[in-house]
């Protein structure tokens, strides 16, 4: 893939959304119809941006957007849980998020925020076969996977 094509895809991303930063923590963020339906939900309209998460089922206090949102209802007993995309019984544990220290190594800048000056960053090293801060994903080599790991981190502030 070349360096424009990934720009291009990049900036789409940031400007048009694809489930990338902003959403509140425990808002089911667009997932796949075909997954939903394939792990044995229904997939509707929710009236607001939780949906049927695990995480808000388990922690009814955090605040949920008030927007029409799509997501996977997985019935009285079950809830959505966004890291296995799956179904869950809504008693198990919902699946860890990546501690921050390993969330914040995409701050490749150390702005202490992951951010686009971050996708400038691997961006340099793109292509690069290399053993490298940039090198995320840690396979050797600058390249999409390792932009995904700064992109799944977008807006996350680090200490």
């Amino acid at each position: 893939m070349n360096l424009k094509v990934v720009l291009v895809t990049v900036f789409g991303l940031l400007m048009f959304g694809a489930g990338v930063g902003g959403e509140a923590r425990g808002q089911v963020v667009d997932t796949d119809e075909s997954v939903c339906t394939g792990a044995g939900g229904i997939w509707r309209q929710f009236t607001d941006g939780c949906a049927d998460s695990c995480e808000h089922a388990r922690n009814p206090g955090n605040p949920c957007t008030t927007v029409m949102t799509m997501g996977c209802d997985c019935g009285e007993s079950a809830c959505w849980d966004e890291v296995t995309k799956s179904c869950l019984p809504n008693d198990q544990p919902v699946t860890p998020t990546p501690p921050l220290a390993v969330v914040c190594r995409a701050d490749l800048n150390g702005d202490k925020v992951i951010n686009l000056a971050d996708i400038v960053v691997v961006m340099g090293k793109w292509g690069a076969s290399c053993s490298c801060p940039e090198d995320l994903s840690g396979d050797g080599i600058v390249n999409l996977t390792d932009l995904s790991v700064v992109l799944s981190g977008w807006s996350v502030k680090c200490n």
